[in-house]
């Protein structure tokens, strides 16, 4: 992986958002789609990617699981995007940044520029 060309794994059961499509190419980054459990878990241990986006909404149960079993092998850094920010206390806790599932262009282009910045050494 070349610093200029960040991997990013986009985690949706959904059609993806297309605000992280926007944002990974400002960064000039590639992004590989995950829509199943399976697929996203393989696509991680695959691929290592640099930051993983999960889309989870209230009620996904892909992005549920998906935070539970990346969790559990410390996966950093994770971007989740989800419609509940009153059930997290912080935006970004141990290379996890929370933002809401409406983000702004800019703001999610931020947020994946300081996981960059933050966690990843080249």
């Amino acid at each position: 992986m070349a610093k200029e060309t960040p991997l990013v794994l986009h985690i949706s059961e959904f059609e993806p958002s297309p605000a992280v499509d926007s944002a990974v190419r400002s960064i000039n980054g590639t992004v590989e789609y995950a829509h199943d459990l399976q697929t996203a878990l393989g696509a991680y241990i695959a691929y290592m990617p640099d930051i993983v986006v999960v889309e989870a909404p209230m009620g996904s149960w892909l992005g549920q699981e998906s935070l539970y079993h990346l969790d559990s092998i410390e996966a950093r850094p994770l971007v989740i995007l989800t419609d509940r920010r009153d059930l997290w206390d912080t935006e970004v806790v141990n290379g996890v940044y929370i933002r809401p599932m409406d983000v702004s262009g800019t703001a999610l282009i931020a947020t994946l520029t300081r996981a960059i910045g933050t966690h990843l050494t080249w």
